[in-house]
């Protein structure tokens, strides 16, 4: 009954998206300011929530994402395939299509909040249906909260509800909790204005992890670094991660692995 009542609501807010798409944001301005973002990434690991997915190897993932135009409504494409050991992962080659809705309470305030609700689905060309997943999500932020140092520390919160739809596997609940913070870099550095320096901190807890039949409760701690450049139109962002490992059966060992992703506005 409740994955029923999720799926309604899923569709529901489909339907919604695409008439308030081109409904009430019908007028030519949204259109015109519309942008159309394409990154590809080289990751090390494909670390997922606290996982492991292909046990170290290497993936290149790509990503095509829309803005609609300060309606606050998005959508996307995101591909990951293994790098290496292909006979092993290529049956977990992933594409992921998603689309949601953004929004900023009191943006000049102190107790600002931004939020963000959102829908994937998550294919896996290789296999057949009943490995296929969906969840849904909300993601609440505080850009304003807590002033530190010339910037902002950010706490953030995010819950993912997910399910099966094709099968009957165990449906399941994460909580992200992290904090965020941007330090503004000298400009000298790489030619760039207004170059910051990413941190975040983040854990999970999770509450079986859905079909991963891991065990329930605080899976890990990830902190991660990264920046983003620009050069001929084009964003350059290298990051490094490193997860500390709450929960054997989410991940046995400790992790270190990093990304360099290439993205560029392609409308």
């Amino acid at each position: 009954m409740v994955k029923n009542s999720i799926k309604a609501i899923t569709y529901t807010l489909f339907l919604l998206f695409l008439m308030l798409s081109f409904t009430v944001h019908a007028e030519e301005s949204w259109i015109k300011k519309t942008t159309i973002n394409y990154k590809a990434t080289y990751a090390s690991k494909y670390m997922w929530r606290g996982i492991d997915l292909q046990d170290d190897a290497p993936a290149f993932q790509s990503e095509l994402f829309c803005d609609f135009g300060e309606t606050g409504f998005y959508a996307g494409a995101f591909y990951s395939i293994a790098v290496n050991s292909r006979q092993r992962w290529r049956e977990w080659d992933e594409i992921d299509v998603y689309f949601g809705y953004y929004n900023v309470v009191c943006p000049d305030k102190k107790y600002s909040l931004e939020y963000d609700i959102g829908f994937t689905h998550y294919y896996f060309p290789q296999q057949v249906r009943d490995v296929d997943t969906q969840d849904i999500a909300l993601a609440l932020k505080l850009p304003n909260i807590v002033p530190l140092g010339g910037s902002n520390l950010i706490p953030r919160l995010k819950i993912y509800y997910g399910w099966s739809p094709f099968s009957n596997e165990d449906s399941g609940l994460w909580v992200g909790l992290a904090a965020m913070y941007d330090f503004t870099l000298p400009p000298s550095i790489l030619s760039q204005q207004n170059q910051k320096l990413s941190l975040k901190v983040e854990t999970y807890h999770n509450d079986g992890a859905q079909s991963f039949e891991v065990n329930p409760g605080w899976s890990h701690i990830m902190t991660s670094i990264g920046t983003t450049f620009d050069w001929k139109g084009f964003q350059y962002t290298p990051e490094i991660s490193y997860q500390w490992s709450l929960e054997d059966t989410v991940d046995k060992e400790n992790e270190l692995w990093f990304t360099i992703t290439i993205g560029r506005d392609i409308r």
